[in-house]
């Protein structure tokens, strides 16, 4: 067994995961899929829902990393990075399915807390970087408090990872983040901002 067979494993999962939900996605269908057999899982993950767990924080560090990569990027101007993050987050969205959202939350509280979690820390650290960056560049407004705005936008956004709010509307999660993101910048966004 080795690394390499473990992150087969992840890929997998991840591709079953995300396109039909974990409920659905039995460990026989992963074991067809990866021409492989229930041991060779279980010797790197003791349940499905330790499958389904290692697939959330491996997204969740790939997001993590590329947003840093992003806002780190001294190259980019504020609207450039808001661009990127913002197509960046409306692919990841797309990716990750409705699906899988409704399955954490309905099937494993405990890990659709712990996605929670991880959300909140990613949008305080990295999002909250972003938008002292556009107040800082005179992008975004400075007579709202950089906290206040970054609270505003979380709680926007979170509309587009709420399964039971987005089955009642025809829109995907990623065509209600764009326009979430689009409310929030009406609001945010300096006059410099408005003809960047």
């Amino acid at each position: 067994m080795t690394d390499k067979t473990k992150k087969r494993i992840l890929q997998v999962a991840e591709m079953n995961f995300f396109q039909h939900g974990f409920y659905r996605v039995s460990m026989d269908r992963l074991v067809r899929d990866l021409h492989t057999s229930k041991s060779t899982i279980y010797k790197y993950f003791n349940s499905k829902e330790e499958l389904v767990r290692a697939v959330l924080i491996n997204i969740n560090n790939e997001i993590n990393s590329n947003l840093e990569t992003i806002i780190s990027d001294t190259e980019l101007s504020f609207t450039e990075k808001l661009g990127k993050v913002t197509q960046f987050t409306g692919n990841i969205l797309s990716r990750v399915g409705q699906e899988f959202l409704n399955d954490l939350k309905m099937y494993t509280p405990d890990l659709w807390d712990e996605y929670q979690e991880l959300r909140q820390d990613r949008l305080t650290n990295l999002y909250g970087k972003l938008i002292e960056n556009g107040v800082s560049d005179g992008i975004l407004r400075s007579d709202i408090q950089p906290e206040f705005m970054l609270l505003v936008y979380t709680k926007l956004t979170e509309i587009a990872v709420q399964p039971e709010q987005l089955s009642e509307l025809s829109i995907s999660n990623t065509e209600a983040y764009t326009m979430l993101s689009r409310i929030f910048l009406e609001g945010t966004l300096t006059k410099a901002g408005r003809s960047d």
